[in-house]
């Protein structure tokens, strides 16, 4: 059209199965847990940014090893969300006839997280952060844990 010729050259990964797009920038992930930590207010808390970024970093290299595919990257509402709900869950299962919450330390989630990809789930399960998240997966492998 008007004899003018625009050339757009895009650079696409190619991959063959299993093969990984991008690699996950743990430093980008730490970046945005601080910023998160400091806006959202979680400073002061029981868990130091330090915790939470050495919780979600286990996490995602535990996935990467399980699934071979690199995890998604988290959106700044996404992590504030995981961090909100990292500290504690809901005990829906009166454990014990302890109602209430149940307070998880840093340490706790090394053998959860453990568990949790040893755990074979119902095909389609993608293995993400948020599914992890939910409280009854998380309160299941703790008690799994205690037991």
């Amino acid at each position: 059209m008007y004899g003018v010729s625009i050339s757009i050259r895009v650079s696409l990964q190619t991959r063959k199965k299993g093969q990984k797009m991008y690699k996950f920038d743990y430093e980008i992930l730490e970046r945005q847990i601080s910023k998160v930590y400091y806006l959202y207010g979680y400073k002061g808390g029981a868990w130091s940014v330090n915790d939470y970024f050495i919780v979600i970093k286990y996490f995602i290299s535990e996935y990467e090893k399980k699934t071979g595919r690199t995890h998604k990257r988290l959106s700044n509402e996404n992590l504030d969300n995981i961090m909100c709900a990292l500290p504690y869950a809901e005990n829906n299962y009166n454990c014990g006839n302890k109602p209430g919450y149940i307070d998880y330390s840093p340490g706790d989630y090394i053998s959860m997280i453990d568990r949790y990809f040893k755990t074979k789930y119902k095909k389609g399960c993608d293995y993400s952060i948020y599914h992890f998240m939910s409280d009854g997966v998380r309160a299941i492998k703790y008690y799994e844990c205690l037991y």
